[in-house]
């Protein structure tokens, strides 16, 4: 579950309205009502940050259509500025490598002026 205060500013950012593949993507495969998705779980729990929950609409989130990565990926563009914090605070995980993966395997799909237009926290 969502903490209030993180709920509160969610719902109050406009990016939070449509589902991230739809966004970035242009797809017309989105079903369903938007949800808010964990992208990432730190210790067995799921990171309450709001860098770390997109939008995703019903078929991204809990039908065929989720492809976790993606949402990890979306997740840490738009924690981008915050990396260095993330690392100390959630020290076990390799934060640079996951990123650099996720580049990697979605940079090239996803056009970089669509990137540079994911909201930064």
């Amino acid at each position: 579950m969502i903490p209030a205060k993180i709920r509160q500013y969610l719902a109050e950012d406009r990016f939070m309205t449509r589902c991230v593949h739809d966004y970035l993507n242009e797809t017309d495969e989105c079903e369903g009502r938007i949800e808010w998705e964990h992208c990432f779980t730190f210790a067995g729990k799921q990171v309450q940050e709001k860098w770390s929950i997109v939008p995703c609409c019903t078929y991204h989130h809990r039908g065929n259509g989720l492809i976790k990565d993606y949402n990890r990926y979306i997740g840490l563009l738009r924690g981008l500025e915050l990396l260095p914090e993330i690392m100390k605070k959630y020290p076990k995980k390799n934060w640079q490598q996951e990123l650099n993966y996720l580049e990697n395997k979605y940079g090239e799909r996803t056009q970089k002026d669509k990137i540079s237009q994911v909201p930064k926290m």
